[in-house]
This record gives structure tokens, C-alpha cells and sequence, in this order.
């Protein structure tokens, strides 16, 4: 999580208001340096856990908890819900709907 906050902060300062074209933006940064051992990297890895949990749960066990997605927030997004910087839940936000798409 902190590698998150550091690069959102970097990336989307909580000033910033979220739009789709900061979430591309957000994700080609991403991807560019997914593989440069930076928090980039690290952060890149935990907003993907995310991801790769709610398409486990909908996917493959065909949603056994209902709404995979708040499920998934609420057991593990508490420290993503209470960040300073809403483009971080945003972002994450995102993604998880691109993903059940």
C-alpha cells in the first residue's frame, strides 16, 4: 500500500480530479515500469491482486459471495477507502470494473 500511495501521489495528487484519461494515463505508466523493480512496480502488483481476486471469485468459482467486488473492498480495501487520496480507490475502482467486463 505505501508503494501505491507514493506513486498515486506522484502520478494523481489527490487535488487532481479523477477521469478516465488519468486512469489511462495511470495505467501506462504502470505498465511501462512494471518491471523496473520501483514502487511503480509494487504498487502495480497490488492494485493487480486485487483485480486477479474479484476475477478468481467471478470467473472461476462463479461468484460464491454475491458481489465480488464489494466483497473483496470490504475485506481487504479499508486501507484503500481511508487514503488521503480518493484517486487511489478510484483508480482501483477502475480497474475492477474493467476487469468484470
Amino acid at each position: 500500500m505505501a508503494a501505491l500511495v507514493e506513486t498515486m501521489n506522484a502520478m494523481a495528487p489527490s487535488n487532481m480530479p479523477y477521469t478516465p484519461e488519468l486512469g489511462a494515463q495511470i495505467a501506462t505508466e504502470f505498465q511501462n515500469r512494471k518491471d523496473d523493480g520501483t514502487a511503480y512496480a509494487s504498487a502495480l502488483a497490488y492494485v493487480d491482486s486485487f483485480v486477479q481476486y474479484v476475477k478468481i471469485l467471478d470467473q472461476e468459482m462463479n461468484r460464491p459471495v454475491g458481489d465480488s467486488t464489494a466483497f473483496v473492498m470490504a475485506k481487504y480495501g479499508q486501507p484503500i477507502i481511508s487514503s488521503s487520496n480518493p484517486n487511489i480507490g478510484a483508480y482501483i475502482a477502475s480497474r475492477l470494473e474493467q476487469a468484470s467486463q
